[in-house]
């Protein structure tokens, strides 16, 4: 029989076994290298359009916000001018009102007495004057309970200056409340 040697023919297929498997981790390596290079690619470009919608929506939050800001301004300037106007159809509604409590002083005010000083508060007056005698002080005191816009007279001092003079005068101070609000 004739002896072949197979050691060299499978030396051979050893290497070139070898040889395919270098090749196919080498492919495979470099598969491997191009997907993860895409996968790569791919999450840096959908990082780079979530940056760019993150700065779009920054854009338009800040433009949103400088519109509330404006918006709150306006809502800032529309209370002012509602207390304007409240002020102004307030003092548009009372404006007579000094007039109609002058002309109720001078209704209420009986012969005898003179008024010397007028002092107004809020709604309150105080009146200061001089009279001949205390039944005018009390006259003036009825006459201002049933006016209409005088009331709640209160008599704080009575004063007799000078009884020896037969054309006394006594002073008085009388306090009130007016009520012109009443009329609409």
């Amino acid at each position: 029989m004739a002896h072949i040697n197979l050691l060299p023919w499978r030396e051979q297929e050893k290497k070139q076994k070898q040889r395919d498997f270098f090749v196919g981790m080498g492919v495979s390596v470099g598969a491997m290298v191009v997907v993860l290079l895409g996968i790569h690619l791919f999450i840096v470009s959908f990082q780079n359009d979530q940056t760019q919608r993150n700065i779009l929506l920054k854009n338009e939050i800040d433009f949103q916000a400088v519109k509330l800001a404006k918006i709150a301004d306006l809502d800032a300037k529309k209370k002012k001018l509602l207390n304007k106007i409240k002020i102004i159809k307030g003092l548009e509604r009372y404006r007579f009102g000094v007039v109609h409590v002058v002309d109720g002083l001078a209704k209420v005010v009986p012969d005898g007495i003179y008024l010397t000083q007028l002092t107004q508060t809020g709604n309150a007056l105080e009146i200061k004057g001089k009279s001949r005698s205390n039944v005018q002080i009390s006259r003036l005191m009825r006459s201002i309970e049933n006016s209409l816009w005088l009331k709640s007279p209160q008599l704080q001092i009575i004063q007799a200056v000078n009884k020896e003079r037969k054309d006394y005068l006594d002073d008085f101070k009388v306090n009130l409340k007016h009520f012109y609000n009443l009329v609409n």
